[in-house]
Formats: C-alpha cells, sequence, structure tokens
C-alpha cells in the first residue's frame, strides 16, 4: 500500500494529470516495440565505445574499443568519436543499468551469445571489416562483443524515453499557448509517430535527445513569459533551459544553431538581463572541443539540394512528413497575418530554415544514413507550434487528414529499416516489403531470422499476433488511467 502511494506521489511530481502519465507510456511502450536491435549500428556503436571508455577507464579516448566503429578519429596518439561527446555522458547511465543485468547472464550462455554476435558482426560488416576500419579478430578487439552490442539495445531504449518526455512538453507546451487539450494531445500523438522523429526515436542517434533538449528550453523560456512565477522559480526554470541547450550543442555540435535562434527570442521576450541565466548555465555542459576533431566540410546551400530536402522522393521533410507543410504555412501566415505571438513564429521559421540550409550547404551531411533530412530532424518538434494557429473546422479537418497521411508513411518507415541511402524511392520499397512480409518491426525482423520463419505467411501471422499484443498492452495503459484527458490547467498570461 505504501509502496503504491509513493509512486503516486512520485508520479504526481513528474506528470501533470493522467493524460500526460498515458501519453508517455503510449509513446514510449510503441518505440520499444520498434526499437531497432541490429548489430553493427555505426551510431551506436561509436556512442557506447566512449561510453565505456567513459565509465570503465574514466578518459574520453575510445583506444580499447575503436575497432568496434567507423565514427572514430586519431587525434595525438589516440582514437576518439567522431562527433560531439554529448551522446557519450548521457549513454553512461543506461550503460551503468546494463553492467549490472549482465552479470546476472550464466557464463556458458554469454559465450554462446558472444560467437554468435561475432559470426553476425563478420558477415553483415565484411566490407568495412576488409577496408580495414572494424575488426572482431579477439587478437584485436579485446571486447565482449556481445556485452558491447547489448548495451547499445539498451542505450536505444534509454533514447526512446526522450521521445516520450518530447511528447508530453510539446502537449504542455500547447495548453501554455492556449490550445484545448484534445488537440493538444492528438498534435503530440502525430509529433512522435506521424514525424521522421518516428523513425530516429528508435535509433542510438542524436536525434530524438538534441529534439527534446531543444523544445525542453524552449518550453521553459516560454513558462517564464507566459506564466510567470517567483523569481526564484524562474531564475531555476532558465538555469534549466540554458544547460539543456548546453548538452544539446555537447549532443551534436551544430544544435549551435537553434541555440542561437533560442538566445535570440530569449532576448526579445525575456531583455538582456533575465537571458545572462541562460548564457551562464548554456556554457557549463560544454566539453573540449578537441574531443571530436572532425569537421565537416561547409559550402552553399546548393539549390537542388534544397528541394531535394524539402520535396524529394528520397529525403524530401515534406514527402515523409506532409502534416508539416501545412503547420509552416499557418506559422507563416500567422507572421503576414497577424501580431500575435511573431517572437515565437518567427523562431520555428528560423529554425526550420536553418536546420535545411545546414544540410543543403554540408557536403558530409547530404547523403546520411537515415530517412528524410536528418540533420534537420530536430525542427519537427518546433512545426507543431503551428497548431496554435488553426482557425475553423475546414483547416481542422485539413491538419487531421493530412496528418493521417503522415502517419501511414512514417509507420511504413519503421516496418523494414527502409532508407534513403540504399533506395531510388524508399516509400515505395517499404510498401512491398510490407505486402511481402506483413506489419513487423525491426525485432520481429530478427526474431523470424533467428527462427529460419521466412515464409510470406508466418511473417504475416506473427506481426498479426505480435500487434495485437501491442494493442493490448495500449489498451492496458488507458484503462488504467483514469478517463480525464486534460492535464491540470496552467494560467496563460499573453506576453
Amino acid at each position: 500500500m505504501n509502496g503504491s502511494k509513493t509512486t503516486t506521489r512520485w508520479l504526481n511530481r513528474i506528470f501533470l494529470g493522467p493524460s500526460e502519465i498515458r501519453l508517455f507510456l503510449t509513446v514510449f511502450l510503441v518505440l520499444v516495440f520498434f526499437v531497432s536491435i541490429g548489430p553493427g549500428r555505426t551510431q551506436g556503436a561509436r556512442v557506447m565505445a566512449h561510453a565505456h571508455a567513459l565509465l570503465y577507464e574514466g578518459r574520453n579516448t575510445i583506444d580499447t574499443y575503436h575497432w568496434n566503429t567507423i565514427d572514430k578519429a586519431y587525434f595525438n596518439g589516440h582514437y576518439y568519436t567522431s562527433a560531439g561527446p554529448g551522446m557519450g555522458y548521457l549513454a553512461v547511465a543506461p550503460l551503468m543499468v546494463w553492467d549490472v543485468l549482465f552479470r546476472c547472464v550464466p557464463s556458458r550462455l554469454n559465450d554462446r551469445l558472444n560467437a554468435k554476435m561475432k559470426a553476425q558482426l563478420e558477415s553483415r560488416c565484411a566490407p568495412l571489416i576488409e577496408a580495414g576500419y572494424l575488426s572482431f579478430d579477439p587478437a584485436k578487439n579485446k571486447v565482449n562483443l556481445f556485452e558491447f552490442h547489448a548495451s547499445i539495445w539498451v542505450f536505444e531504449l534509454f533514447v526512446s524515453l526522450f521521445t516520450a518526455a518530447s511528447a508530453v512538453i510539446c502537449f504542455r507546451m500547447l495548453q501554455l499557448f492556449g490550445v484545448v487539450p484534445s488537440l493538444a494531445f492528438n498534435s503530440s500523438i502525430i509529433l512522435c509517430f506521424g514525424t521522421i522523429l518516428f523513425f530516429y526515436s528508435r535509433l542510438a542517434y542524436s536525434v530524438a535527445p538534441s529534439a527534446f533538449l531543444l523544445l525542453l528550453a524552449f518550453y521553459f523560456v516560454v513558462h517564464v513569459t507566459l506564466n510567470p512565477g517567483s523569481s526564484r522559480a524562474d531564475a531555476a526554470r532558465l538555469g534549466l533551459a540554458g544547460a539543456a541547450l548546453g548538452v544539446a550543442v555537447a549532443t551534436e555540435y551544430i544544435q549551435i544553431i537553434g541555440a542561437a535562434l533560442m538566445f535570440l527570442f530569449a532576448w526579445r521576450r525575456l531583455g538582456s538581463r533575465r537571458v545572462t541565466i541562460l548564457a551562464y548555465k548554456h556554457l557549463i555542459p560544454l566539453f573540449d572541443a578537441k574531443l571530436s576533431p572532425g569537421v565537416m566540410g561547409l559550402s552553399y546551400p546548393a539549390p537542388d539540394r534544397l528541394l531535394a530536402l524539402t520535396f524529394g522522393i528520397r529525403r524530401g521533410l515534406f514527402i515523409y512528413d506532409p502534416v508539416l507543410l501545412f503547420t509552416l504555412f499557418l506559422v507563416a501566415r500567422n507572421l503576414m497575418r497577424s501580431r500575435e505571438y511573431i517572437a515565437e513564429s518567427l523562431l520555428v521559421v528560423g529554425i526550420s530554415v536553418g536546420y535545411v540550409l545546414f544540410q543543403a550547404a554540408c557536403a558530409s551531411a547530404w547523403e546520411t544514413w537515415g530517412i528524410g533530412p536528418r540533420y534537420a530532424a530536430v525542427v519537427v518538434p518546433f512545426l507543431m507550434f503551428g497548431a496554435l494557429f488553426i482557425r475553423g473546422k475546414i483547416e481542422l479537418q485539413l491538419f487531421y487528414g493530412l496528418a493521417m497521411l503522415s502517419l501511414l508513411v512514417n509507420w511504413l518507415t519503421v516496418q523494414h529499416d527502409i532508407e534513403a541511402m540504399h533506395s531510388s524511392f524508399p516509400l515505395r520499397d517499404a510498401m512491398r516489403a510490407f505486402f511481402d512480409s506483413g506489419p513487423s518491426s525491426n525485432l520481429l525482423e530478427e526474431t523470424c531470422s533467428l527462427l529460419r520463419l521466412n515464409s510470406g505467411f508466418a511473417r504475416w501471422a506473427i506481426g498479426l499476433a505480435a500487434y495485437a499484443i501491442l494493442f493490448g498492452g495500449i489498451f492496458l495503459i488507458w484503462a488504467k488511467t483514469k478517463t480525464e484527458t486534460t492535464s491540470k490547467p496552467e494560467s496563460r498570461k499573453n506576453g
């Protein structure tokens, strides 16, 4: 009984009502179902190589673990990860959890799993092994391969928590702006499952954590603006906003675009004196730039790349997320016709344009693994701000119609890990894979492969059964929470 009361008290401190709990658990459960567990993921291996070095050796160099990743840089006699160090630091906590769990794995089972993992990695990564980037030879690579790659799966579950938290922050912030609870709730669901954020939230990529941190900073600044509290409470919120921006930049250096625009927004809304708190806290989490000596080559944003990143059939943001084109239109219309929330609208447009221009100007970011414009994926939560400017029944119906299309498209992208680098028309290939093998996920694909169930009928049957279990879990979440559809109201004061 006391345990139940303690849990309730703990949940009430984090969430503002049953709707937020329901939203968080639903998003997390779905992302767990679609988590990508295939070994050899470049980003995940790079992140966990750094996390292992931090936890077990107390250093940033990954000399012991560099044979497991191609995302590395050799500098002053040591190997480093060739990206911002923030993800490695974030991965330490889930790695500690996995370390405890791994100690419970029997030795004989561990040996079998390690041997199987080695064989699978050598089969899938043969070209990279031949090129000298990777090696799973015990004479070179001293790492327990099962322990290492299973830690990537644990970290991917941890990454899913960031998107589940983003849904809650989006829901809360839209209500803060005065959006009706039902529309705010549905917009948060669309954010997680109807945009390319869905694809990246199942992987050990920095997209979901970075998007959450930028959105969290935006929420805190907006909260101080629209719903100010005591001086101490507002200072704490601005401090947390600055810390979130600092961690975002350390996680992926290009987030300096969003951080800089957020500072300008806060300066416009709060003035120079209060924004210094944001700036001071922003500097604390930044790490030494020598940890990532690799530099992306920047040129000018080529028009053909801009068109491909927005409307191209391989990487077009608005091809995968047509609902975002409508919300961007709503924000732009508000800028032209109204004087309401001008600073917020300018921030949304600035972030959207800034990240797309960056990816169009960066040769090494142009052709990257993934769905849509990966480096511009962090703009997705900000574009949901357009829901605030929906006017009338026709616009609401258009929003939901495009949202349904976006949900379908992004659901297809997570079935079989179809992605743009290896496909001229990813959505066509995703539809073919669906009709051939039925509803699936990376976890189901790996399971069928392990059990040697390769017939279309068997995969359809397993997929339908797994989806039934997923929907049963969602039903339990909704049944166990109250039927209330709003969170605790926050007073709104227009700035």
